[in-house]
């Protein structure tokens, strides 16, 4: 392969040209599987189809282990591989090219969603066996992969939009894979429309930071032209600094061959940014409108867009619906792709969130709220997969905190810890699901141990990893980020320094951390303790709905709409909402039996029969994520421990330049470890308390709690109704808003428009009739006329000579009568 290498502002680049493999192979796998996969799959069985799928992800995990190879071998501050493929647009002297860009943490996101990507496939050939369209689900899933790989990496904010598009788009074929079950067809739909409220935000922060690039002209600017580090590309005069953008992009200068204006380039944006003679960073920190600062609307206009693909409040209610799809779906979404997009999205964009504190203090107290409020939510839940789900939301909220007290890579390490503890407790559901017929309420499992081994102790050691203790890879990340949010003192809000922000969003994160402990132990010790109750008759005090009672008196909250609103009725289902089994409200009418509320299944099979362990290619990758879970440990080993920066620290330090420069509190190394053990300590609380209420379902500890809190059990079992008031207060407002526009349409504007119309053709009409009757007719009157003068004085034309002579004679003796008579 041939290289190159040759220095961009401060960073030396390898331009390399392999990149493109990467994503390449996995659209070569969907292509094939979406063309002609069916016709494969009918004359050679389905081997073929999930060959060619898994084949092009290990082709791509392969090119890009040879990419990480090469950058381990670079200086680190020379980690920048680029591969340019061709122009995609130039306006002046603005160039956007079509090109991929690997740094430190676009590797590791590419390693992630390859890797564990490629394990996820070879889990889906057992579990999807006896899919009738399986040539369509491995299509689905290499194309998913392939938009995720355009998302990280894109080396310019617009093929990562076309990434960020395309991981929507195969999301909604995901989810709704099943599509002729309306409730899931209403979840990929959901999904799809949630995300399109997050990418109004990005476009809309997308524009306005280039808007403002376009104007970033300041005394410094021009004085950097005469510094020796620049090469100008054009004379920057006095006039400059009031030329509208695209004018001044083509005065601007060059610095080491990096443009100053308007770009789309990330790294020309961060070398911009990070190279103080630019007066870029005092421009974009300087600059307002409307009374806001500028930046500080770009980068919360940007997290609106990170907040709809990664789930956080309010735009989270798209993800615990995504269950809907099939299980490896459900870990794809959750551990490799999607839901990380908009916290890559953040840590790749750190030198601008980082420049504004009021930026930084939402995405945390977004993050720390979104952590709490999903970790509650999952006490309650049943269904082990939404149980997880709202485990994933809350895990999101943890990532954002890091990225949100300017802990980038402590957010990116907690991203990888996740997607492998939570790749593992997915992939595990499904075993748990497949080994019970496709049950996926908890209540009718118990007893798993005896039956699936291999799943029983890696769904443990992945609960280990997500509670956090010192064995597994979630202590490591999780502690990290809670200690730099305790130790953050530059947050604002409004503008305004809140330096109690950090300690306050360390103290949810503890409870949340709590939380997080309890539900996920509950979920094992239901699932794998005890006695298999699959095949009761009815449910325990573990199992039960609330009583008739207490539903009643809650279903005033609920809301009855017209089911062509899309939203909620009376008996509890959600028609707008793909929320199957537990999504639902309780109500009197409906609670009369648990299995009123028996969850949608993840497949299509049957109930009963003894639990069994999965086929090998469940547990192998099982096994496989699980001792992921535990290695990672060894990137986040903190300094407190070794003297050492982290390893992934320091790899990822280079893509994180915003980092150095974020302010924290440095404590002593003994209260370093003070909060370790808090941290531990508040994994085992929830760790014990689970144990106690739930291990072997004796505990009628449960039971009596829920009645006595009937109430808010019930709010929060039912999601506290957000799904209901997205109903209410978006749901129906927006179906009436349709309604009042179809009207308009049918009764104004068809109207007008027939009325138009029918003007028209009477104007034409009259139009035809004046060009008939009376244009037409003068020209035909002047025509007869002339016609009938020719032939009056064609009369007088005898040919005779003397007639000529008499007619002159005649007129002569006129004149000269005419003359007399005047004189």
């Amino acid at each position: 392969m041939h290289e190159t290498a040759h220095e961009l502002g401060r960073i030396a680049v390898t331009n390399v040209g392999y990149l493109w493999l990467i994503p390449l192979f996995p659209l070569i796998g969907a292509t094939i599987n979406a063309l002609i996969g069916w016709k494969l799959q009918q004359l050679f069985g389905r081997k073929i189809v999930h060959r060619i799928a898994v084949t092009a992800m290990f082709a791509a995990f392969g090119v890009a282990l040879v990419a990480f190879s090469q950058m381990l071998r670079l200086p680190s501050e020379e980690r920048f591989l680029q591969d340019t493929l061709w122009n995609l647009m130039t306006a002046g002297r603005l160039t956007v090219d079509f090109g991929f860009a690997l740094d430190p943490l676009s590797m590791m996101m590419v390693l992630v969603i390859t890797g564990i990507g490629s394990l996820i496939h070879v889990f889906s050939i057992g579990y999807m066996h006896d899919e009738p369209s399986y040539w369509r689900f491995f299509s689905y899933l290499n194309l998913f992969v392939f938009a995720m790989l355009l998302l990280v990496m894109g080396d310019n904010f617009a093929v990562m939009f076309f990434g960020w598009e395309g991981v929507g788009l195969a999301s909604y074929l995901l989810i709704s894979f099943w599509y002729t079950d309306p409730e899931k067809a209403k979840a990929g739909m959901k999904a799809f429309v949630a995300n399109r409220f997050g990418d109004f935000g990005f476009l809309a922060g997308l524009f306005l930071l280039f808007w403002a690039l376009g104007g970033a002209w300041t005394p410094r600017t021009g004085s950097g032209l005469r510094n020796n580090d620049y090469q100008p590309i054009a004379e920057l005069n006095a006039t400059a600094a009031a030329a509208t953008p695209a004018q001044a992009h083509a005065l601007a200068p060059a610095v080491h061959d990096v443009k100053v204006g308007p770009t789309m380039n990330f790294r020309e944006l961060r070398d911009q940014v990070v190279i103080d003679s630019t007066g870029v960073k005092e421009h974009l920190a300087g600059s307002s409108i409307w009374g806001v600062s500028l930046l500080t609307l770009v980068c919360i206009l940007l997290f609106v867009g990170a907040m709809g693909k990664s789930a956080q409040i309010p735009l989270y209610v798209w993800l615990p619906d995504a269950m809907a799809g099939p299980t490896p779906v459900s870990a794809l979404i959750h551990a490799a792709t999607m839901v990380t997009a908009g916290v890559y999205m953040v840590a790749r964009l750190n030198f601008l969130f980082a420049l504004s504190p009021s930026a930084m203090g939402w995405v945390a107290l977004i993050g720390a709220a979104t952590a709490i409020f999903a970790a509650s939510i999952g006490f309650f839940q049943y269904d082990i997969k939404k149980v997880l789900a709202y485990s994933t939301v809350s895990q999101l909220g943890f990532m954002f905190i890091g990225v949100g007290v300017g802990a980038y890579w402590a957010g990116a390490y907690h991203l990888l810890t996740h997607a492998f503890f939570k790749a593992t407790l997915f992939l595990g559901s499904g075993s748990v699901i497949l080994g019970c017929h496709h049950e996926q309420d908890m209540r009718k499992m118990g007893g798993l141990k005896k039956h699936m081994p291999i799943t029983r102790w890696t769904y443990l050691a992945a609960c280990w990893a997500i509670a956090g203790f010192p064995w597994m890879n979630g202590f490591y990340s999780k502690d990290e980020i809670l200690y730099k949010a305790f130790t953050s003192g530059h947050l604002a809000l409004f503008g305004v320094p809140t330096p109690w922000l950090g300690p306050a969003i360390f103290l949810v994160g503890i409870v949340a951390a709590t939380g997080t402990s309890f539900y996920m132990f509950r979920s094992y010790y239901m699932t794998f303790t005890g006695e298999y109750r699959g095949n009761a008759g009815h449910h325990d005090e573990h199992n039960e709905d609330p009583h008739a009672a207490g539903a009643a008196a809650m279903s005033h909250l609920s809301v009855s709409v017209h089911a062509s609103d899309g939203a909620v009725h009376a008996d509890g289902h959600a028609h707008g909402h793909a929320a199957p089994a537990h999504g639902h409200a309780v109500h009197a009418p409906a609670a009369a039996a648990a299995t009123a509320h028996a969850p949608a299944h993840d497949d299509h099979g049957h109930h009963g029969g003894t639990p069994h362990e999965s086929p090998w290619t469940v547990t192998l990758v099982l096994s496989l994520l699980a001792l992921g879970s535990f290695l990672t440990l060894f990137l986040g080993i903190p300094m407190a421990w070794t003297g050492k920066a982290p390893i992934l620290e320091h790899w990822l330090a280079p893509a994180l330049t915003a980092q150095e420069g974020v302010p924290f509190q440095h404590l002593s190394h003994s209260t370093e470890y003070m909060f370790q053990a808090i941290g531990v300590l508040a994994g085992a609380v929830g760790w014990f308390f689970a144990m106690v209420l739930f291990k072997d379902a004796k505990s009628e500890v449960p039971a009596r709690l829920r009645d006595r809190f009937l109430g808010v059990w019930t709010v929060v079992y039912n999601k506290y109704y957000v799904d209901e008031l997205y109903a209410v207060a978006v749901l129906k407002p927006s179906m009436k808003v349709a309604q009042a526009a179809s009207w308009f349409d049918s009764n104004v504007i068809d109207r007008l428009v027939l009325l138009a119309g029918t003007v028209t053709r009477v104007v034409a009409n009259l139009d035809g009739a004046i060009d008939k009757y009376l244009v037409d007719g003068a020209v035909n009157a002047v025509a007869s006329v002339t016609q009938e003068c020719g032939r009056y004085l064609r009369s007088l034309q005898t040919g005779k000579v003397q007639t000529y002579l008499y007619g002159a004679l005649g007129g002569a003796l006129v004149v000269v009568l005419l003359n007399f008579l005047i004189s």
